[in-house]
């Protein structure tokens, strides 16, 4: 087997060499706890759970539980509510 020597002054240039991963791109910086807008409602809160935060509970007016999106009684769907008004019927 033939070994030929190259020469410095022979040598081609050394070409750059591209990244075999391409650089991710920056992400944004996750906005804080504590900076976060509070949500309005439970359907805005589900839609953008990232950008907003639940409110801090306060109690319900009707049935008197701690709630974060107290109904106040004008929900039909809510439980507490309607044993409420059952028991305020009887």
């Amino acid at each position: 087997m033939v070994i030929k020597i190259i020469k410095r002054k022979e040598a081609p240039k050394e070409r750059e060499v591209a990244p075999v991963v391409p650089p991710e791109p920056v992400a944004a910086k996750p906005v804080p706890f504590d900076e976060r807008p509070v949500a309005q409602s439970l359907d805005e809160l589900r839609a953008n759970p990232t950008q907003f935060r639940a409110p801090a509970p306060r109690e319900c007016k009707f049935c008197e539980n701690l709630y974060a999106f107290p109904c106040d009684g004008a929900s039909k769907t809510c439980m507490n509510a309607e044993w409420k008004r059952a028991r305020l019927k009887s």
